[in-house]
């Protein structure tokens, strides 16, 4: 991301999620250190129960066709492809239904579809803290 964020005009909106401000991720790190970051992620992507992850995206889908079919129209790109594998993940990750679907404005947001980048990117990272600070609390089975 620091490669990008030199490339980009003052006034772009991407400023707001490739300015790390202190962030120390995978998302934001280069070389060895993202390598060292993302070797956790792989191997929890590698336990993946499959057949779980399946009926998760069959539960995702079914929701999103039936908040857009009493319409009888949907932008598909917007309403459904973009949102499923979003709410997917986040649905893996052990986020609800309304914090997934507060997660994928966020992004919305963040990436440029209105709004306030910016403030998205807090809104986003106080769902996951509080999410994380819960999971502590009462951490459940998986």
């Amino acid at each position: 991301p620091r490669h990008w964020r030199e490339q980009l005009p003052p006034q772009s909106n991407l400023h707001a999620i490739l300015s790390p401000t202190g962030r120390r991720n995978l998302y934001f790190a280069d070389g060895a250190e993202h390598r060292r970051l993302r070797l956790p992620v792989d191997e929890a992507f590698a336990d993946m129960d499959e057949v779980r992850t399946a009926a998760l995206v069959r539960v995702v889908c079914a929701r999103l066709i039936d908040s857009f079919a009493a319409k009888g129209s949907a932008d598909l790109m917007g309403e459904y492809a973009a949102a499923v594998s979003f709410l997917a993940v986040s649905g893996m990750f052990g986020f609800d239904e309304r914090q997934g679907v507060d997660l994928l404005r966020c992004a919305s947001e963040i990436f440029g579809h209105g709004g306030d980048p910016a403030s998205a990117l807090v809104r986003m990272d106080q769902i996951v803290m509080d999410h994380v600070i819960a999971t502590r609390a009462e951490p459940r089975s998986s």
